[in-house]
């Protein structure tokens, strides 16, 4: 989830947040393209394959795929484990929310609430 934007060309550095919904492994792909045309066909994109371990309550951010002109260097990820009145919307991070500076590279990080 993000912030409300009015259009693609419109810069935020908000941080993206992730809602996982604990009781099951889960993984999905990261996407994201320029938004202003349609190099993403001719292979102008980028993704990021994660990975939720529920046992080990680790979220792991594999190795960025790809690239295209403007792409950030780094994304702001904050992580909130929904339950106990969290995770119902776009929250502030407060203390129940891991954050995490992603640079393209595998990361792994675990996700408690305490």
């Amino acid at each position: 989830m993000g912030p409300e934007i009015q259009s693609t060309e419109e810069e935020t550095d908000s941080l993206i947040e992730l809602l996982i919904y604990p009781g099951k492994d889960g993984s999905f792909i990261y996407y994201e393209d320029a938004g202003d045309g349609y190099e993403y066909e001719k292979g102008a994109f980028a993704t990021v394959p994660i990975h939720w371990n529920d046992q080990s309550r680790q979220l792991v951010f594999g190795k960025r795929d790809g690239s295209y002109p403007g792409m950030k260097e780094k994304l702001d990820f904050s992580i909130i484990l929904v339950g106990g009145g969290l995770g119902y919307g776009l929250t502030e991070a407060g203390e129940q929310a891991v954050i995490v500076e992603y640079d393209g590279n595998e990361q792994e990080v675990s996700v408690r609430v305490d």
